[in-house]
């Protein structure tokens, strides 16, 4: 994350800057180094203040990791897109699935002439005379009524094609939605440990203040001076981001932007895998990204049945009942089934669609090895660079611990030296801690541990 990497890279400049180490003089030297010499006059020199401390609405929120995600994923407005794409998805599989049932038609029509329609000669026989009867073919007043149901028989097949698809998209929304879930909850534990270590960067340079304040006071020299001054310049930095910080954490958790947070620091996280392969297994096993592509594929599926169907005719049958007073030479009422089949000829046009959806099922499949290998190499390079931080980070603890037994040196021109490389220390630990527990949270990310 962009935010991660600005406060990593703030811990790489504090650590190369020179910020002087007179600035822990008074912190580190009080049981180790001799006291230094008082001037007869100090010079008053401005002080940083925290941007948060400005804030005067005076609220305290007392924040743990786990109720950060909880709140996280609660508010969110993309798990709110996500769940209603999947309630569309799945309209959309109920909807194809009523295909399987029979259609059910009903229709009334009335009609009124001028006059009765048409007439019929009737001749009895032979012996007897002919006859002219005058006889209506359609009524003056002509009212019909059918109720019919519509199976279809071999349009099923495409039926049970729609309804592949459909659900195919139901199992890509919901992989939309595991993605979606495990980047805010990685977001979020980035952006608590940022916060988490931006604070403790702050209280360094504050530590680091108060021994340069009490070094002007002590000495008055320009020496100490500037390493006030550049202790007050970087606290002015971390103190900027640390706003920053809390204000995108508190839009992220649902609090008002200016409450101040109280971040519990938890206890630093284990590798959960012993090797490279049980986080790859994990890995494809879990991932997101590996199912949507599988549900791709069966899309692409049920595309190719989709299109099989189509050479099938179109096999229908029929049942109804017609009520009519239309016509006085059939009876009013009377049912009846019937089946049709019809089949229509496209000019090569099926072949066609057949060969797309072929090709596009193949595109599918290849994709599906892509992610695989993908989510492979990115879970062992993730697996890596945990190993590495966390051996980075245990060499770090171990320098800083040296440097706190190390006595420090009386001559004043090694003391300098002494000082910055436990301040080096101070600030190493911190950028290491940083780079392990961000390597924790995607190793855990991508192998579904945070879920």
């Amino acid at each position: 994350m962009a935010i991660h990497d600005f406060w990593r890279g703030m811990l790489v400049a504090l650590s190369a800057t020179t910020i002087s180490p007179l600035a822990f003089a008074q912190s580190t030297t009080q049981s180790d180094a001799p006291a230094l010499p008082a001037a007869a006059q100090t010079e008053q020199l401005p002080s940083a203040t925290s941007a948060a401390a400005n804030c005067s609405c005076g609220r305290v929120y007392q924040l743990s990791l786990e109720e950060a995600r909880c709140r996280t994923l609660q508010n969110s407005i993309i798990m709110e897109l996500a769940t209603t794409n999947i309630e569309a998805k799945c309209h959309a599989v109920e909807a194809a699935e009523k295909d399987y049932l029979p259609k059910l038609l009903n229709s009334f029509s009335y009609f009124h002439f001028d006059s009765d329609l048409g007439t019929v000669l009737t001749t009895p026989g032979i012996i007897n005379p002919a006859v002219t009867k005058v006889v209506p073919v359609i009524n003056q007043d002509a009212a019909t009524y059918a109720a019919a149901a519509i199976q279809p028989i071999t349009p099923l097949a495409k039926v049970h094609a729609a309804v592949e698809i459909t659900s195919a998209d139901v199992g890509a929304a919901k992989a939309e939605k595991q993605l979606a879930r495990r980047e805010l909850t990685k977001g979020v534990e980035q952006l608590y440990f940022g916060l988490l270590a931006t604070r403790k960067i702050q209280a360094t340079l504050r530590e680091a203040a108060a021994g340069a304040d009490q070094m002007v006071k002590a000495t008055n020299s320009s020496d100490a001076k500037i390493a006030f001054v550049q202790v007050q310049q970087g606290l002015v930095t971390v103190n900027a981001q640390a706003a920053n910080l809390q204000e995108q954490l508190n839009q992220l958790v649902s609090l008002p932007p200016c409450t101040e947070l109280i971040l519990l620091d938890p206890p630093t996280p284990q590798n959960p895998f012993e090797c490279p392969d049980e986080a790859v297994n994990a890995a494809v096993a879990s991932s997101p990204k590996i199912c949507e592509a599988r549900m791709l594929v069966e899309k692409a599926e049920g595309a190719v049945h989709l299109a099989n169907a189509d050479y099938l005719p179109s096999v229908n049958a029929y049942g109804f009942y017609v009520n009519q007073t239309a016509t006085p030479t059939i009876q009013d009422g009377f049912t009846g089934v019937g089946l049709s089949a019809s089949y229509l000829l496209e000019w090569g046009k099926k072949n066609d669609t057949l060969r797309q959806y072929k090709a596009t099922e193949v595109l599918a499949r290849q994709n599906l090895q892509k992610e695989i290998q993908d989510v492979q190499l990115t879970t062992i390079k993730a697996f890596n660079e945990t190993t590495r931080t966390q051996q980075a980070f245990d060499y770090a603890q171990q320098l800083v611990t040296l440097n706190r037994e190390a006595k420090m040196p009386a001559d004043p021109f090694q003391l300098k030296f002494a000082i910055k490389d436990r301040l080096d220390s101070e600030v190493g630990v911190l950028k290491a801690d940083v780079d392990y527990r961000t390597a924790i949270i995607e190793l855990r990310s991508l192998s579904g541990c945070c879920e």
